[in-house]
């Protein structure tokens, strides 16, 4: 289990358990309340996000004038947060997550293309 947390201003995305011990689902559950918010669904067809219960992605945006975006990467215990100081920023760090999870794990797009990149209707969140 390891968490690693990295970007500008970091310190501002509201806090989460370093010591987390659930399984995905109860990490799901220990997000309730706290600022962050699960990403199950990305792109304009709101294709599968991650690998439920062992693949989640949370976002959180602080509160006030001058916002930092957050990401969580949580892998069967392992947490990865990053730090943004837009919302572009943000919605590219979940693009890389997406595309990735979708050419391992084929649970995404049928159209992507065959070389890295994702096409503008694979891109940002799922609004449906």
């Amino acid at each position: 289990m390891s968490y690693e947390v990295s970007g500008p201003r970091h310190e501002e995305l509201p806090p989460m358990d370093p010591t987390y011990d659930g399984d995905g689902y109860d990490f799901i559950e220990s997000l309730a309340g706290s600022g962050w918010q699960v990403v199950p669904l990305w792109g304009n067809q709101g294709w599968d996000l991650g690998d439920w219960p062992l693949v989640i992605i949370a976002a959180c945006k602080t509160k006030g004038a001058d916002p930092v975006w957050g990401v969580c990467y949580y892998v069967e215990h392992d947490v990865t947060i990053t730090s943004h100081l837009t919302k572009e920023e943000q919605h590219q760090r979940i693009n890389e997550l997406a595309e990735w999870h979708w050419r391992h794990h084929e649970n995404g797009p049928k159209d992507l293309p065959p070389e890295k990149g994702l096409l503008p209707h694979h891109r940002g969140p799922y609004l449906g």
